[in-house]
């Protein structure tokens, strides 16, 4: 909405495809505005007329748009550009036309690295939704189906994009490709980058409709002779450490798993965290409103599969040390408790890294 400064009635914008714009500010002649928006895999930033008149698409480069901002006189717009084989630079460009020039080359030296291959890939969910991700390749091809990890990413409002294939992340996704891993980052359905639609389709529904989207991913990849199905692993940040939990909770296909600052109790998280909203949001209530739903851990799910009577958890009986949980005692958006959850059912608890990070 554009409220005129002297007051007056608001009038609207046209509406961006995500829905969910970062607005970067006004053009030198006030007539419209410049947002950062997610779009799939990657980044864009569009013109939006102040009149309301349909958006206009402004950065016209294959590369991702990481980050931008527009300077004071508004006349020029600083960027981030990368790609999964092109590493992070800082570029600018006039606003009168977009014509972007490098202006720093700090990754110069990665010019001689031999990264893996990524590529997009796409499948249908069982309910016939469209779904795409990114697969990156083993950097030497091996003569039959690759291992595959598959890393579920956070939020769950956030995306898997075209990021530095070799930047720093939460796992070293380029040293796993260069030691024979495939990898697969899906973005099912919650992701950002789709539309409104798309990105609430996960409310009341966690452990749903996105597990169908994973589980028919790896299934696509197995068929396209793409992963080797007797050798999958799968990891996962926050909201994609919640989702890797759920998956060792309901099949046995993964042979190792990562549970990074994972939630494992609802409840504990509504009532641990530093974001009030974050549940309400999700599934439409207090936990004390939602409790019959929110109330089912997935530590208990995961050491009873199938109404196993064994109290000992999965990874404590065939596979130790299949599951690796990781945590910061201090974390403030996951509580450190949620690491603990599965071994409060179990005997022996499992190996836990309390880094004492305070993120």
């Amino acid at each position: 909405m554009v409220l005129p400064a002297t007051g007056g009635t608001p009038r609207p914008l046209a509406a961006t495809p995500d829905a969910r714009p970062e607005l970067l500010g006004w053009s030198t002649t006030g007539d419209c505005l410049y947002v950062r928006e997610a779009s799939g895999t990657g980044a864009v930033l569009w013109t939006l007329p102040a009149d309301g008149s349909p958006l206009r698409p402004f950065s016209k480069t294959s590369l991702m748009v990481a980050q931008a901002t527009l300077s004071a006189k508004g006349n020029a717009v600083g960027l981030v550009l990368e790609d999964c084989d092109t590493p992070a630079e800082v570029w600018s460009s006039p606003t009168e036309h977009f014509a972007p020039q490098q202006r720093s080359s700090l990754n110069k030296d990665a010019a001689g690295l031999q990264l893996p291959k990524t590529e997009l890939v796409h499948w249908t969910s069982p309910d016939g939704t469209r779904i795409e991700g990114l697969y990156t390749h083993p950097v030497h091809a091996p003569a039959g189906p690759p291992p595959l990890l598959v890393e579920v990413h956070g939020g769950p409002a956030l995306a898997t994009d075209r990021q530095y294939i070799a930047a720093l992340n939460y796992y070293p996704l380029a040293i796993f490709a260069e030691r024979g891993y495939a990898i697969f980052r899906p973005n099912v359905r919650g992701s950002d980058g789709y539309g409104t639609a798309f990105r609430l389709a996960d409310r009341n529904d966690w452990g749903g409709r996105d597990f169908e989207d994973l589980e028919s991913g790896i299934d696509a990849l197995v068929d396209r002779g793409w992963a080797d199905p007797h050798r999958l692993g799968i990891m996962g940040w926050s909201y994609g450490g919640y989702l890797t939990a759920w998956a060792i909770g309901h099949t046995d296909r993964f042979k190792a798993a990562s549970v990074g600052a994972g939630i494992t109790d609802l409840v504990s998280q509504a009532g641990s965290m530093d974001l009030p909203d974050f549940i309400p949001l999700y599934f439409g209530g207090e936990a004390y409103e939602r409790f019959e739903m929110l109330f089912r851990p997935l530590a208990a799910q995961i050491c009873r599969r199938h109404h196993d009577a064994d109290p000992v958890p999965a990874w404590r009986r065939g596979r130790p040390g299949a599951v690796h949980p990781i945590h910061g005692t201090f974390h403030r958006l996951v509580p450190s408790g949620c690491a603990d959850q599965p071994g409060r059912l179990s005997p022996q608890r499992p190996r836990r890294d309390r880094a004492r990070a305070r993120a």
